[in-house]
């Protein structure tokens, strides 16, 4: 068999010289591609592509707009329960976090928040003589054995 020679056509792309084949040039492999360090580099024919990584948009190559954090939050794109948790942005992804009197996880895919027994868990400002703690949901409610109510903490 007749070995076969390969030239350069530019800083990417590589042909053969006669009818001979030549490999696909992986630009992965060698560096020449340019995508930013926030995408993956795939290797196509003749060529590359980049795609962000998850919680990132753009194009994914530095000669364009590269690749920028989503706001999860913002963009109502979380997994945040939406009634009893709040969402703080992270570069590339958010947090959950159920508000005061609520426990769990914040995420309505994992059980999200549910009633936190303030009473029960003896975390309550009820030290009044007399006074009762009474759960309420997301709260509590202090009141005088007579029924009156002394306090109410949100």
């Amino acid at each position: 068999s007749v070995p076969h020679t390969c030239r350069a056509l530019n800083s990417s792309h590589i042909a053969c010289v006669g009818d001979q084949f030549c490999d696909n040039f992986d630009e992965r492999k060698f560096g020449n591609h340019t995508c930013v360090p926030l995408a993956n580099c795939t290797n196509i024919f003749e060529s590359f592509q980049c795609r962000c990584l998850t919680g990132f948009e753009g194009s994914g190559d530095n000669k364009t707009d590269g690749c920028r954090d989503i706001d999860e939050c913002t963009t109502q794109t979380d997994q945040c329960d939406d009634a009893y948790s709040t969402c703080s942005n992270t570069f590339g992804s958010h947090n959950c976090g159920c508000r005061p009197g609520f426990n769990g996880t914040g995420r309505h895919v994992a059980g999200g928040c549910s009633d936190l027994d303030e009473c029960a868990l003896g975390i309550h400002s009820c030290t009044a003589r007399n006074s009762m703690c009474f759960n309420t949901y997301g709260s509590y409610q202090c009141c005088l054995t007579s029924g009156t109510a002394t306090d109410t903490m949100p």
